[in-house]
């Protein structure tokens, strides 16, 4: 029998013919892990897409947290502070009731303990930087702040006794919260300088998060959630 007729002749043939099987399925191997590769991708953006949604979300709620704590600051502080005979103080020492200062002084401390914890939040080496000042000016004045009903802990936050408090002389308090260089009038003072830098440093965080975004295929990102609003 010829090794090139009949049957055997057309096996032959069909499995030499066989190469465009073979390469037919060499391209669908390709074919798939190119989708693997581009389904990979696909998920590393969408991954990528998500943390700066987070990061995006926790930065604008600690920015905003800290910008309303530090205008609240400043409009107790500038109750606190003031002197004179219409000030807050005068009119405490003319009623014979320290009420109305320690119903100022305890919107003060809340708006200080909820500022520190915000900026704490968003890091950054500028706020490192008020941390460590808000965190002497309340070491420095302890012994002043604990005769008020108020105590200094290890992070610098502040806790409130509303009974000491209550209890407290009215010269006491006006140490801590009324006059120049008071530990209010330093807190209220560094409150402005910490409401600028948060605003600055949210715009610029902001943008670096869109572009990281733009930089993995995302051409979307610089809009709805990437604006500077705030």
């Amino acid at each position: 029998m010829s090794y090139t007729s009949g049957t055997n002749y057309r096996s032959i043939k069909n499995f030499s013919g066989g190469r465009g099987v073979v390469s037919h399925m060499k391209s669908v191997s390709l074919s798939r892990t190119g989708s693997a590769a581009k389904s990979a991708a696909a998920e590393s953006t969408g991954k990528t897409g998500s943390s700066n949604l987070v990061l995006t979300t926790q930065l604008k709620t600690y920015s905003k947290i800290a910008q309303d704590s530090t205008q609240d600051i400043q409009e107790s502080g500038g109750k606190l502070t003031a002197t004179g005979d219409t000030s807050l103080f005068a009119k405490a020492e003319k009623a014979g009731s320290t009420k109305s200062v320690v119903s100022e002084a305890t919107d003060f401390v809340n708006s200080y303990n909820n500022m520190l914890s915000s900026i704490t939040k968003l890091g950054g080496s500028e706020n490192k930087k008020f941390i460590a000042k808000l965190k002497e000016y309340a070491e420095e004045n302890a012994e002043a702040l604990k005769k008020a009903g108020i105590t200094v802990l290890t992070d610098g936050s502040l806790t409130m006794n509303k009974n000491e408090m209550n209890e407290a002389s009215l010269d006491n308090l006006k140490k801590v919260f009324n006059g120049e260089n008071s530990f209010a009038d330093k807190v209220t003072k560094l409150s402005s300088d910490i409401e600028e830098n948060v605003t600055n440093k949210l715009k610029e965080n902001l943008k670096i998060l869109g572009a990281s975004t733009s930089t993995v295929g995302s051409s979307k990102s610089s809009g709805s959630y990437f604006n500077l609003s705030i």
